[in-house]
């Protein structure tokens, strides 16, 4: 038998047996569902429940079905007090233990309490008991002042690996219940985790763009995907970034929620090279002919080409090039002959 305990700074309040092999209470959720995992890295778990069940002085309060957000944060450098390797106890490990429901504009929010934990190898539910003894903003529920919370997980053997300090949300849980202690006694809700419709993303539409003027690629305004369900909030990413070179591409849009799902959905991007190249000539020649000839042997020159995106093929509008301009003037005498030669004389 495992003792659970809660303290306040000055005296204890309540000390009262609890039996880890015990079977299910009326009103347990039920079937085990899962609670995707948080990063180890996030100091606050939050996660959304609606109430499923309320008992006690001030059950007429809630309503089944309402939203309730329970966030919590323990602090992992406390060390476990109780030597027994399927239990643990964790004194003033909570550092915040908060319980949000929108729907009445109610929080109530508490910090400094126990932490503990019972892997129970041998029994058919693991067991983690959160504790919360300092009312952080006059918390009071039915016009009493709320004076110790305790959020409570009943779950499967896997809910827990060891006896140690929860470090993620947890999965495997088949219950979760709130206490909240006022003048007229315990409060006790169950709840059940708010399971969001799946997520999916709906990409922006295809986009076709011209190169940036001088290269041979663009930045590209994609727009922006719309999401449904998932838990908020919801973050976008696209792969590649941009700028996009000249030829398709295709960009993939990921969307991550709260919980860590993810989905995807793809998204064309065309850059089209409509930037014509630039042709600079040579002077213009003037020269006079040849002796004895009509023609003249002219040396034009070299003209010099540059253009945005050498080598890109197509969506380009058809320009008239002209090269130098060269004018040759004959010697009169040498017209003269030439005309004569032509008429036989």
């Amino acid at each position: 038998m495992n003792l659970r305990v809660f303290f306040t700074p000055l005296a204890l309040v309540a000390l009262y047996a609890c039996d880890t092999s015990r079977p299910s209470e009326p009103g347990d959720v039920g079937p085990t569902f899962e609670v995707a995992n948080v990063p180890v890295s996030a100091a606050r778990i939050s996660f959304s429940t609606v109430v499923a069940g309320s008992f006690g002085p001030f059950a007429g309060t809630f309503t089944p079905g309402e939203v309730a957000i329970v966030s919590y944060e323990l602090d992992p450098s406390v060390p476990d007090r109780n030597p027994a390797p399927n239990a643990g106890f964790y004194f003033n490990a909570t550092l915040a233990l908060t319980f949000e429901f929108p729907d009445r504009g109610l929080t109530i929010d508490f910090a400094q309490g126990n932490v503990q934990t019972f892997d129970n190898t041998a029994n058919p539910d693991d067991q983690v008991f959160i504790f919360g003894s300092v009312n952080q903003n006059n918390s009071m529920l039915g016009g009493e002042t709320v004076t110790n919370t305790e959020l409570d997980f009943i779950g499967t053997t896997s809910m827990l690996s060891s006896d140690a300090l929860p470090s993620s949300i947890l999965s495997h849980v088949s219950q979760i219940s709130v206490h909240f202690l006022t003048s007229s006694g315990f409060t006790q809700l169950l709840l059940k985790p708010n399971q969001a419709p799946p997520l999916a993303i709906v990409p922006p539409p295809a986009i076709t763009v011209a190169s940036d003027v001088g290269r041979c690629d663009a930045q590209v305004s994609l727009g922006t995907p719309t999401t449904a369900g998932g838990t908020p909030p919801i973050a976008l990413a696209a792969t590649p970034a941009g700028p996009y070179s000249v030829g398709n591409t295709t960009v993939t849009w990921t969307a991550t929620d709260a919980s860590g799902t993810t989905a995807s959905a793809t998204q064309f991007v065309t850059v089209r090279d409509q930037e014509l190249p630039s042709v600079v000539t040579p002077p213009n020649v003037s020269t006079v002919t040849d002796p004895g000839k009509p023609t003249a042997s002219v040396s034009p020159g070299v003209a010099t080409a540059t253009d945005n995106c050498p080598g890109a093929h197509g969506h380009r509008r058809p320009q008239r090039r002209t090269g130098p301009q060269c004018s040759v003037s004959g010697r009169p005498d040498d017209h003269h002959l030439d005309r004569h030669r032509r008429l036989g004389k």
